[in-house]
């Protein structure tokens, strides 16, 4: 019996992935749960008002950037060198942000760790797709998302708790350096999980992706289906065995420039157009959208709205371990359609139910909405196309996060109400379109691959006299 070289585990390698999201999760609500306190307006010596702005939108403008070099660095030098350059990015922007005395130096610091959200986010979810088994692929990848919303209410209880045990100085230095924790024990874990075998098949290295595959497979099974598993690649070899577990594993990646031609064209507009949707109804996360109908309760005192932002975190977090467990048995467009209905049902109620069903959609879209758009996205690309679309696709999500971070509280102020009446009709077109998209559920790599692409399926005759020593 064949011995393979290294035992890997699913759920130990999406643990490690997740502390990456944490880590997000608490960069992009560092300066949100630190703004309203004392301490940052003394030290910083009162920000103004576009100062704010940039710190508020100075994570999203690196991950613009950080999606497109992830994307570059996992397509060339594989997803592993990619996450340890992940790693040396985000201790830089957490050097930066230590040692800051200014707001120029800390946007630049916080810019910098953008950069690394953008990297992480370019890579893990198409990382996940290639090495998980199809039957939890939805499962991590809610997982890396849960933890990331974990990161968020953590991130921002922290200062509740910690700033009246300590010195405002001796404060700013644990907000600042706590990213350092999961990041390290992150970059220990990487050291530790195996390269995509798509990427090690694209590069020939036959046995060590038929490595992988076969111990995640493993690992995840009895001993009677591990024996059988060995056994079916001793017969056919590691070539053909990767390509039979993985038929578009030797295919090569599209260019930039084919992924907006006429074969793929379908895909990525597909993807951008659901993507920007689902950005867009998830605008009641934004602080200011937030703070408006808080104000329309007639909650208005510092303490709580703190409360309240706070109730939704927690409760955001914990809706998110249902999708965990069900959302790989569920079909991604009914999740769609069920989200923009409710969003225009409930819409003009008074201001306490409307601040209710905000959490409520804020919930859904978070904890179902989300993770099913990504799922559908990465799915939806074919193998040819996956990586460079899902990095388009992030690159446009963090710049329109960006575009309403900015833009948001100016319409705010000048729309009032009238601007969640637009919403409507953009959840009524969101509905419509999501009725007419095709369901990836249960999608296979045969059907991912574009039919003009043909799929190297070696003859049963052949396979039993090839040599395997060839093949590696």
């Amino acid at each position: 019996m064949r011995q393979i070289r290294k035992m890997y585990n699913g759920y130990a390698i999406e643990l490690a992935l997740s502390l990456f999201g944490f880590t997000a999760g608490m960069e992009m609500y560092s300066y949100i749960s630190l703004k309203n306190f004392n301490i940052f307006a003394t030290f910083y010596k009162f920000p103004t008002k576009i100062e704010e702005n940039l710190l508020k939108s100075s994570n999203v403008m690196g991950a613009i950037g950080g999606g497109i070099i992830g994307g570059e660095i996992a397509e060339h030098f594989g997803f592993l060198k990619a996450l340890k350059c992940l790693c040396l990015v985000w201790i830089i922007g957490v050097m930066l942000c230590f040692i800051s005395e200014s707001i120029p130096m800390l946007i630049i610091g916080k810019a910098i760790k953008g950069v690394a959200i953008g990297i992480s986010t370019a890579t893990i979810p198409v990382y996940q797709h290639e090495i998980i088994p199809s039957k939890r692929r939805g499962r991590m990848l809610t997982l890396f998302i849960f933890s990331t919303c974990l990161g968020n209410c953590f991130m921002f209880i922290l200062p509740m708790i910690c700033l009246p045990q300590l010195k405002g100085f001796q404060y700013l230095i644990l907000h600042w350096l706590i990213d350092l924790i999961p990041l390290s024990f992150a970059s220990l874990a990487i050291l530790f999980v195996p390269e995509s075998p798509k990427f090690l098949a694209e590069n020939s290295k036959w046995s060590r992706a038929a490595d992988v595959i076969e111990s995640i497979e493993a690992n995840n099974s009895g001993q009677v289906s591990a024996n059988k598993l060995n056994s079916e690649r001793g017969k056919l070899g590691d070539k053909h065995f990767v390509i039979k577990k993985y038929p578009t594993a030797n295919i090569k990646t599209c260019s930039m420039n084919n992924l907006f031609g006429k074969k793929y064209i379908k895909e990525i507009s597909t993807g951008i157009l659901l993507q920007l949707l689902v950005d867009f109804i998830g605008i009641t996360k934004l602080v200011e959208c937030f703070n408006y109908i808080c104000f329309a309760c007639q909650i208005k005192s510092l303490n709580e709205l703190k409360m309240v932002q706070t109730f939704d975190l927690v409760i955001r977090t914990v809706f998110m371990l249902v999708p965990i467990l069900i959302i790989d048995a569920m079909r991604r467009k009914d999740v769609f359609v069920f989200d923009w209905v409710l969003k225009v049902e409930f819409f003009d109620e008074t201001a306490s139910l409307v601040l209710a069903l905000t959490i409520f959609m804020d919930i859904v879209c978070n904890a179902i909405v989300l993770p099913s758009c990504w799922l559908f996205i990465i799915e939806n690309f074919s193998s040819t196309s996956r990586m460079r679309g899902w990095v388009v696709i992030t690159s446009l999500h963090w710049l329109f996060e960006c575009s309403l971070s900015l833009i948001f509280p100016f319409l705010l102020s000048h729309l009032n109400g009238w601007l969640f009446f637009i919403i409507v009709f953009i959840c009524l077109f969101g509905t419509g379109f999501s009725c007419f998209i095709t369901e990836t559920k249960d999608k296979s790599y045969i059907e991912a691959c574009p039919r003009s692409e043909p799929i190297e399926k070696p003859k049963s005759n052949e396979l039993r006299f090839k040599d395997t020593h060839d093949l590696k």
